[in-house]
């Protein structure tokens, strides 16, 4: 069966090559379709994954329940959260923290906006980066350090070697740039344009480290802060002691209603962080996995329909040419139909009788 529908196929790609065209043709639109969508889910499922110990690093969420009101998904954290997660949580490696600000950089006539993080000087060690130029794991040990990416270098300086040059930020201070580094990637929850340090004490995180002095005071939650966590330690035991964390570390009380009793802190893994819920604060809209689901079906589908539509298609052959069965029906010739012809009408001129027992039966045909 299977050689007969294989030699009828290629029967109809050498003896019809327009209708063998067009099958390939939907075939391989079919094929391309597929291609594409495979390419898509394949870059939303890889956020974050080329970071070494993905797998290890959290960012910590925090989930506001007000009275009469709906939960509240925020992306950012109080400055001190940070510092508590390490001391409460002997699981916790290492932690670190951003703080985002549009600033305005100068350079000679040059004048744009830029998407600028303070960074604590250990960031680059949780997410490392390509460098092009400079030392990356010392350029946040200095106050007046910067970090480019190459296209904001190119967009100032013109070129991608810029280590030592200066930039004047929001029209008050001079920064210099430590290292510059490759583009983030599409596939990152991270937006950023530059990275300045945070010890700086004009830095957004010296800033907010000052105003949550007060121990009972209320925190601004401006800061993103990640932690990493030791091998094989396990997030249940930390998800199991938010609970008081949220006691310990957030203060205030509204009507004498105690404030972390509306916090519920969460650790989602680096690389969910892509497919969580919109939330205040992101860096980037979040993908939908169920967009993502039906992608997958579909492409299932165009398969399904474009391969069985080809082999039914190149088996069939066109319409009147070839049988169901893949061969070539015979035609008749106009002698045949003659012949055929003849055949009956001097079969009608015949006379048939039923033998009888006194006849032979040579006797039963007569003309």
């Amino acid at each position: 069966m299977l050689r007969n529908y294989l030699a009828a196929a290629l029967h109809n790609l050498f003896r019809n090559g327009a209708y063998a065209v067009i099958n390939i043709f939907g075939l391989a639109l079919g094929f391309a379709a597929i291609i594409l969508i495979a390419l898509f889910v394949r870059d939303e499922y890889s956020y974050d994954h080329f970071y070494p110990d993905y797998d290890r690093v959290y960012r910590v969420m925090e989930t506001v329940s007000p009275p009469g009101a709906g939960p509240i998904r925020i992306a950012v954290t109080a400055s001190n959260i940070a510092a508590g997660m390490k001391l409460d949580f002997p699981e916790v490696e290492t932690v670190t923290r951003l703080a985002a600000r549009g600033v305005v950089f100068r350079q000679g006539n040059i004048v744009n906006s830029t998407q600028l993080y303070w960074a604590d000087s250990n960031f680059f060690r949780i997410f490392p980066m390509k460098v092009i130029s400079g030392n990356l794991d010392e350029a946040l040990n200095r106050p007046d350090g910067l970090v480019l990416t190459r296209k904001t270098a190119r967009r100032y300086f013109g070129r991608d070697d810029v280590v030592g040059k200066a930039l004047e930020m929001d029209r008050r201070y001079t920064m210099h740039v430590a290292a510059v580094i490759e583009d983030l990637p599409p596939n990152t929850h991270l937006d950023a344009e530059a990275f300045a340090p945070g010890i700086a004490s004009f830095s957004a995180l010296t800033l907010l480290d000052a105003a949550d002095s007060d121990p009972n005071a209320l925190k601004s939650e401006n800061v993103y802060t990640y932690v990493r966590l030791r091998p094989g330690a396990k997030v249940a035991r930390i998800a199991a002691g938010m609970k008081d964390f949220a006691l310990r570390h957030v203060p205030g009380e509204v009507g004498g209603v105690r404030i972390a009793k509306a916090y519920a802190f969460s650790l989602v893994p680096l690389a969910d962080i892509h497919f969580q819920p919109d939330s205040i604060a992101d860096m980037k809209p979040p993908g939908d996995p169920r967009t993502l689901q039906t992608m997958i079906g579909i492409a299932g589908l165009i398969l399904f329909v474009a391969g069985s539509n080809f082999v039914s298609m190149m088996t069939a052959g066109p319409r009147g040419g070839r049988s169901r069965s893949g061969f070539v029906k015979r035609r008749e010739r106009p002698a045949d139909r003659s012949s055929r012809s003849s055949w009956v009408s001097a079969s009608s001129t015949r006379h048939w009788h039923w033998p009888s027992p006194s006849l032979p039966w040579s006797w039963c045909y007569q003309h």
